[in-house]
């Protein structure tokens, strides 16, 4: 069980930065959250996905509930904090 077929591997938030596609963990309490992550990664908060990741739908999904609540108490990374500067040609648009 990896990342790929993670409920809470993001359809949404992704990137390629000149190697393999990651895309953001979503998970609220796992190792590896708030985290880009690669398709092949795997953690103890892994759940299966029958119906696509927890952010495929809209925001208050009755299917998984809403994967954002409760994370406006949570600490920013330092990259959303402007901390770590962006790379030559990855502006912000």
């Amino acid at each position: 069980m990896n990342c790929e077929t993670c409920r809470f591997w993001s359809d949404k938030l992704a990137q390629a930065m000149g190697g393999p596609m990651e895309a953001y963990c979503l998970s609220q309490d796992g190792p590896l959250k708030a985290r880009y992550t690669r398709a092949l990664e795997s953690c103890t908060a892994w759940q299966d996905a029958p119906l696509g990741a927890v952010d495929s739908g809209s925001d208050d999904d009755p299917r998984y509930g809403n994967p954002y609540d409760g994370l406006d108490d949570v600490e920013p990374t330092e990259m959303q904090q402007g901390l770590i500067p962006i790379p030559d040609g990855y502006a912000e648009q």
